[in-house]
């Protein structure tokens, strides 16, 4: 079994209506060097979106 990719300070937005699946994502993400943006839906994303927020990769819900 390979390592565990560790992240460099990239970004991920995450997006999530599940405040306990958010907060273990933004959690893990973050231990292993991720910075987390979070958001509780599309809305909220759109809205960081439009506000200039930067990142690097995005992670949604598919069923959201």
């Amino acid at each position: 079994m390979g390592s565990v990719p560790q992240g460099n300070g990239e970004t991920i937005l995450v997006v999530e209506d599940e405040a306990m699946l958010l907060a273990l994502l933004q959690q893990g993400l973050q231990s292993l060097g991720y910075d987390v943006i979070a958001a509780n839906n599309g809305q909220d994303a759109y809205a960081l979106i439009q506000s200039g927020a930067k990142f690097d990769l995005l992670l949604t819900d598919i069923m959201m």
